[in-house]
């Protein structure tokens, strides 16, 4: 009796099949472009080789076009949550400080004001489209339409 072959699964993964992996290559992208942190950090950030950052880099800059846009949701709050959580620290470091700058603590609130309006815009938007389980309407041009209103 012959044996069958086992596949092996290890190697490159197919990010549109597999659940959170396209939404990971999305957060690393953004916090790349957004947050301006080089490989080498993105690298300690998500727990990854250099190599697997630069796969991710490169995946979604060959399929932006392809990416679902629920998975690119998801992608933008995850780091605009992560960006407030970043700034509400700077803002506290900035407090702690035995002369603090209120110009510098100002400036961080309104950015993170921003952000949480963004953040809102964006997680209405999600429920709005998915929450009901309606999978069409929305486009890229929808997203960044509400990214821009009130800007």
């Amino acid at each position: 009796m012959p044996e069958t072959k086992r596949k092996n699964y290890k190697g490159k993964r197919n990010p549109f099949k597999e659940d959170g992996v396209g939404e990971l290559y999305i957060q690393i992208y953004i916090a790349k472009m957004y947050l301006h942190l080089s490989d080498w950090d993105l690298a300690k950030k998500f727990d990854y080789s250099y190599r697997h950052i630069q796969r991710a880099l490169r995946w979604v800059d060959n399929n932006f076009i392809k990416i679902p846009n629920k998975m690119l949701l998801r992608g933008a709050i995850f780091q605009l949550e992560e960006r407030i959580r970043h700034l509400t620290e700077l803002i506290e470091l900035e407090r702690a400080k035995d002369a603090p700058s209120i110009r510098s603590i100002v400036e961080l609130n309104r950015e993170c004001r921003e952000d949480s309006r963004d953040k809102l815009k964006l997680q209405n938007l999600f429920v709005e489209r998915y929450s009901v389980e309606l999978e069409g309407g929305s486009s890229i041009k929808d997203i960044l339409q509400a990214l821009t209103a009130g800007k």
